[in-house]
């Protein structure tokens, strides 16, 4: 393990609109993002809480509604008109993450390969039942919710493993749309995480929003963090703001002198 990738996925405020849910026994989902190229639709997502399906709950929570590129528009999640970028997703017993364009490019530029580690996280918010409605409730946070450890690489536009043909990536519209850089990272050692404080990643007690960050280490890493300029170091915690808008933020674990510091913080993460 050499580089930590902090991979932001699921609805945000600018696509989608509303935090993922957290429901009351720590249960996440992470809402896949609106996609234009896709052919999967809110529709035909299967998760299901309790007796709830997951298009009822999220008409609930946000009124019909969604955010398409930063558009607000009237949603009925039902309905067979929005598509969906289901990604990452698990395919044949592997996590699998598609990525293109400048996110894809910065991810080379970072070096990033086989054995790094991808954290993801989204924005998340806990939900309640009442009164036969799913309502949110206190204020929504950044948190890790899954990982995967890169095993392989594979190039979609190569068609090189028919088994990955389920992935969104592989979608005709979208191959037409990423007709050169169009790759998929894939790993069987993976998690999906329930709600845990030690994974929550914003400063929630700060009142400075979802994006201002707190890691329980005492080591200024920014000049080994992709994208992040400037840390504030307070006691054993460390401070900072994530860059927006961002999707891949490296870590490179070799340019940190107190790296088995942050180490243990990303294994504690991890169990």
């Amino acid at each position: 393990m050499k580089k930590i990738v902090f991979s932001r996925k699921g609805f945000d405020t600018h696509n989608g609109g509303f935090p993922s849910p957290v429901f009351p026994d720590g249960t996440l989902y992470s809402v896949p993002i609106p996609g234009k190229y896709n052919k999967k639709r809110y529709c035909d997502l299967e998760f299901v809480y309790g007796k709830d399906r997951i298009q009822d709950i999220l008409n609930d929570l946000t009124k019909k509604r969604i955010k398409i590129k930063g558009e607000s528009k009237k949603c009925n999640y039902n309905d067979a008109k929005f598509r969906c970028h289901e990604d990452p997703v698990v395919i044949d017993g592997k996590m699998t993450l598609g990525q293109v364009g400048s996110a894809l490019g910065h991810l080379r530029k970072q070096n990033v390969q086989k054995g790094d580690i991808f954290l993801f996280y989204g924005l998340f918010q806990k939900v309640e039942r009442k009164e036969g409605k799913w309502k949110y409730i206190g204020k929504p946070f950044h948190m890790i919710f899954g990982y995967m450890k890169i095993e392989e690489v594979f190039n979609v536009n190569e068609g090189e493993d028919d088994n990955l043909r389920v992935h969104p990536h592989f979608d005709d519209e979208f191959m037409k749309k990423y007709n050169k850089d169009n790759m998929i990272f894939t790993g069987r050692e993976y998690k999906i995480f329930n709600f845990d404080d030690k994974r929550v990643l914003s400063a929630l007690k700060s009142n400075k929003g979802h994006s201002y960050w707190c890691i329980p280490v005492d080591v200024d890493f920014s000049l080994a963090f992709s994208h992040i300029k400037k840390m504030e170091v307070k006691g054993s915690e460390v401070y900072f703001r994530s860059p927006s808008p961002g999707q891949e933020f490296v870590l490179n674990l070799d340019a940190i002198p107190q790296k088995e510091k942050i180490i243990r913080y990303i294994d504690t993460t991890l169990s």
